[in-house]
């Protein structure tokens, strides 16, 4: 039976804590797909585009598949869990962390960089 009350204090941590490992997981993928087509020859520009095209369909997977774990387990009744699993659910890692700054903010700026980045 579910209940209401005050979200423990832990849940923030845990969180926060389980979000940012995949959103630095995502980044370091699209930059390393990036480095590794600005090593073998591109330009600046061909090289982050090239890049984000490789990685985008991998973090793109990653991140759906996070959510659809996390979504997995609000069925459970257990009141620690339930909070956590809609917090890593809806957190936003998929459209910030994964889409908005790892295939998005981050590309951008390397390219106003050019080849300083």
């Amino acid at each position: 039976m579910p209940s209401t009350g005050p979200v423990s204090g832990f849940v923030p941590i845990v969180v926060t804590a389980v979000l940012f490992g995949p959103a630095m997981d995502h980044e370091v993928f699209t930059v390393s797909a990036i480095r590794e087509e600005y090593v073998h020859g591109r330009q600046p520009r061909t090289a982050i585009i090239e890049g984000t095209r490789h990685a985008g369909r991998v973090v793109t997977a990653a991140a759906l598949i996070m959510v659809a774990v996390f979504t997995g387990f609000l069925p459970e009744q257990d009141p620690a869990l339930m909070p956590i699993a809609l917090a890593l659910a809806l957190a936003g890692d998929v459209f910030i962390g994964a889409f908005l700054v790892g295939m998005t903010l981050v590309p951008a700026v390397l390219t106003l960089l050019g080849h300083g980045a």
